[in-house]
Order: C-alpha cells, then structure tokens, then sequence
C-alpha cells in the first residue's frame, strides 16, 4: 500500500484558491439571479456565463473589511469576537432587490452587487450591444428605493450590533461604514496596454484598488475623576452615549435647568456618574436592548424633566420611547452634573413607590420578591391584563410600567405569567 505524499505549502495555497473562487462562483451566481432578469441571465448563459464569472472574479473587488481606528483601544480576544458575530450577521441578515423582488445579503450586496455596475461597463465594452439592457439592470442596483433599503439596514445591523459591546463605566464602542478612496493609483505598466481587452481590465483594476468599503470599529474610555461626596473623594465617570448618526456624545444638561444663576444657564453642563449608579442602572435597566437605552437616555437628557422631593433631593426622569420608567438622583458639584443613583419607578424613595407603599403597604423586600423593580418584568409580562393590578399601577403613578408590554415588543422565551399571579396573591393578601 502506497503512502499518501503530503502537500506541500504551495499545494495547500492553490486548493484554498481553488476553493475560495469555488465560493466566489457560487455567490456570485446567487446574486446575478437575484439582481437580473430571466431574459438578461439568457443572454448571459447564451454567451457563456461562466466565462463572464471568471472576468469577474479576476477584477472582482476586496471583500468588505472590518477595521479599527488607531485611537481604539481594543483587545485582540474582543475583536475576534466582534468579527466573528458581525461576519455572522451580515451572512443572515437580508433586504430585497426593488425590481426583482429577490433578497440578497449584506455581505453580498455590499461586496459583490454594488460593482456590478462597473462589471458591466467592462462587459459591454467588450462583448458589444447586446449587452446593453445587462448594463441597465446593473445599474438598478444603486437606485434609491434599492440602495436605502440595503444602508439603512446596514446602520441599523451595526448600531444595533455594537450596542452589546458598550459599558457606560468601562469603553464605549461604535462605528462608521465608511467607502475609502486612496490618493495614490498604480503606475503604468506598458506590458499590460497590448489590447482593447487588457487596457479595460487594467483600468478597471487601478480603479478598484483605489477604493475600499469598510465597517470601521471605533471606541473610547470614559475620562475618570475625583468628586468630593459628603466629606469623601469618590471617582466618577463621564457619562455618555454612541449612536450610529453622532458617534460618541458625552451627555450634558444646561445649567439653567439645574438652579444655576440666570446669566449662564444656557452653559451646558457635563454629566459624571458613580459606579454604584452604574451597577443600580444596569441591574434595574435590564435588558440587553441597548438601542432602546441609548435612545432612552438621549431624550432623557436633551429635555430633562427633574423633580425634587421634600428633602430637595433632585432627580432627572429616565424614559424609554416616552415612558417614564425610573429616576436618576443627582448634584450640582463643582459645576458638574454627578449622578449618584438610579432607581427604578417602583423603588422606595420615588414618588411612585411611595404612593404603591401607601396603597397597598408593599416593602422594599416584596417589591424585589415580586421582580416589579426591575424592566424586565414588565417588559415581558402583561400586567394590564389583570384589573387590580392594573387600577394599583395607575393609581400610584406606574401607568407607564403597564405601557412597557406593548411598546418594547417582549422576549417570548421570557415571559412569566405567574409573576402577574404572584402579585395579585400579594394584593389579596393585602386590599386596599
């Protein structure tokens, strides 16, 4: 029996390109049938399809790159992580070719559909006019009710995407998908202009290599300072935001909104928060929705609504898509916002979880036996479906609570009924 001789390097090299070109076929294939008409894919096949896919794949394009910014500050195990989820996601995620009806990937759209039109410039320039209406529906790929479809849910993939990478007292993350042009074009080489042919592929290759579509990830560290608190010096964080439009905002208040004199109250002030805000914002708040917090605390901050309590303690309202939903306690110190806490809209100290302690005698240890001071817990169960929870809800205060259900869309797979059960046994327990 003969032994197998092993590859060498080179053999090894050649089947991966074997395979990848195997790969590149295949996808290209999907797209063309997705992109084209029947009649157009006809007259391709009619002219050897295959032979076109090989002119593709030699000018074809980079791959859509995701990259970092140098000022980021990311670990190499993060960013296997990021790459590996985000390559995932463009894989599935879809939008719909507007003239065919057909959907395409992102990642197929974005490394491959988008140059069809310039493929096909190279195609007719050397095959003639009967490629013409191939030029045409090449270029259907970058009208507007196409090409928004396909950005739009692209922004909407990565915003949404690099939100599970955030903490707000660690590194904050985000992005930009961005079509870089490089100043520099290749030098002429004489040896590859000796016909119409080669002078189009190689014109085509200058102008390929001088462009590249990148997701570039970027990420910032909250500036760390030192507060004096009731006597003590404590460390506080800058507390900010990413979003897909902005970038990195750091969240500020105007100062005429928090007691400052007249004459600078239109001086934003900046906000600073105490981990132990942090850790009672991230337990209360708690979902893995970062969208839906981000935007939350963007409304909550550009038009704050704050309240003080008998003890002039002030708060800021925190809301999600309108609801209010708890409150952050905060100082005015050495002209900076520091936001000491957060509680949610049923915690003892608000004005909400003092009304459902007078209503239905309800302690700080049944309301965390109950699960009601969390999000989540009206998130995915519906409370308005039970007419004495409901009448207590909204009597205190917490009708926004009841609106959470249908306004955040519940995590099926999370839901618990027998919390709406576990309460209303408490208030039986309890009457008004």
């Amino acid at each position: 029996m003969t032994k197998r001789k092993k590859k060498n390097k080179k053999q090894i090299a050649q089947q991966r390109k074997q395979e990848q070109k195997k790969e590149y076929f295949k996808r290209l294939k999907h797209v063309f049938y997705s992109v084209y008409s029947e009649e157009t894919i006809e007259i391709l096949e009619a002219s050897e399809l295959h032979t076109t896919f090989n002119l593709f794949y030699i000018i074809k394009y980079p791959s859509l790159k995701i990259t970092y910014s140098e000022d980021s500050n990311i670990s190499g195990e993060l960013k296997k992580h990021i790459e590996r989820s985000l390559k995932s996601l463009l894989n599935v995620a879809v939008s719909k070719i507007q003239n065919t009806g057909k959907e395409l990937s992102l990642r197929d759209y974005f490394s491959i559909a988008i140059h069809l039109p310039t493929y096909a410039s190279i195609m007719i320039s050397n095959s003639g006019s009967g490629f013409v209406e191939f030029v045409k529906e090449s270029l259907k790929i970058l009208l507007p009710e196409t090409s928004s479809l396909f950005y739009g849910k692209m922004n909407f993939l990565l915003d949404y995407h690099m939100g599970f990478f955030n903490d707000f007292g660690e590194e904050l993350y985000w992005y930009e998908f961005v079509t870089k042009k490089k100043d520099k074009n290749k030098e002429e080489d004489p040896s590859r202009v000796n016909s119409k042919r080669q002078i189009d592929l190689y014109e085509i290759e200058k102008f390929r290599d001088s462009i590249s579509t990148e997701i570039v990830i970027r990420s910032a560290k909250p500036k760390q300072i030192n507060v004096l608190i009731k006597d003590i010096f404590r460390p506080v964080k800058q507390f900010g935001i990413t979003n897909a439009k902005d970038g990195l905002v750091w969240l500020k208040i105007k100062s005429g909104l928090v007691g400052s004199s007249s004459a600078f109250s239109d001086i934003p002030l900046e906000v600073y928060i105490q981990s132990h805000a942090i850790d009672r914002f991230k337990e209360r708040i708690d979902t893995n929705d970062y969208m839906w917090i981000r935007e939350g605390l963007k409304e909550s901050f550009d038009q704050p609504k704050i309240i003080k309590d008998e003890y002039s303690n002030q708060y800021i309202e925190y809301h999600i898509r309108e609801l209010n939903v708890g409150y952050f306690l905060f100082d005015l110190i050495e002209g900076k916002i520091i936001l000491r806490t957060f509680l949610f809209l049923t915690n003892n100290g608000t004005p909400e979880g003092k009304n459902l302690q007078e209503l239905i005698g309800i302690q700080k240890l049944d309301k965390q036996f109950l699960n009601i001071d969390k999000l989540s817990t009206f998130k995915n169960n519906d409370f308005s479906k039970n007419n004495e929870i409901k009448k207590i809800l909204t009597d205190s205060g917490c009708k926004s609570l009841l609106d959470v259900y249908h306004e955040l869309m519940p995590n099926k797979t999370d839901e618990n009924n027998d919390l709406v059960g576990k309460f209303h046994q408490y208030i039986e327990k309890n009457p008004l």
